[in-house]
């Protein structure tokens, strides 16, 4: 698992940025809902890497 993810990195980050950007774009009323968990994701991604 590690390793596929790894190797598929730059991707799966590419793909969240699009998502992110489609979903404040698109649904921008969703936006304030999905930011109470940006600061928690933000922790958990800075304490894996």
């Amino acid at each position: 698992m590690r390793g596929c993810v790894e190797r598929y990195q730059s991707w799966i980050y590419l793909i969240s940025i699009l998502g992110g950007l489609a979903i404040g774009l698109g649904q921008p009323d969703m936006t304030s809902r999905l930011e109470a968990f940006l600061w928690p994701l933000f922790g958990s991604l800075l304490y894996a890497t």
